[in-house]
């Protein structure tokens, strides 16, 4: 499940372009249009739960994402109790604008390490305008493959 800025859920052929690095993109609803974070102004992914009481072997997010020519300080967040709270899990390298960029985090380094933590997992990902006055396309981020692998035993 997705959701863009706000609350709006994603349809399934906008969760369909998540699904793989195949250049088939979401892009934001909403133009990050700030040049501070706002809870509000964000991307949310969940993902589907792993056994309870499942060992966590390995945990990582791999995160396909593209920029407007205005957005700054991309960043990726996360939560292991259901988006009650946050942590940095990466400040995120500005990439040439609408140029595909994949990074891998590791989710266990991060403590990322039991089933209920993973299946509270809510990925965040925010970026703030630059300032420079761009606006439409230029204010938003384009993602085109988000995946939590988690490689557990029973």
């Amino acid at each position: 499940d997705t959701t863009g800025a706000g609350s709006d859920a994603l349809s399934g052929g906008e969760l369909t372009a998540l699904e793989t690095s195949d250049d088939s993109r979401y892009a934001s609803v909403s133009s990050f249009n700030f040049q501070v974070y706002f809870d509000t102004e964000a991307i949310e992914f969940t993902f589907p739960d792993i056994p309870g009481g499942a060992t966590v072997n390995s945990a990582s997010l791999n995160f396909e994402w593209q920029r407007g020519a205005n957005i700054d300080a991309p960043r990726v967040m996360y939560s292991t109790n259901g988006g009650a709270s946050f942590s940095l899990a990466a400040n995120l390298a500005n990439p040439a604008a609408s140029t595909d960029t994949t990074v891998v985090i590791d989710l266990l380094a991060l403590g990322v390490d039991t089933a209920a933590e993973v299946n509270g997992l809510v990925i965040r990902f925010q970026a703030q305008y630059d300032g420079s006055g761009g606006s439409g396309t230029d204010t938003t981020t384009s993602h085109d493959w988000v995946q939590v692998d988690v490689n557990y035993s029973p």
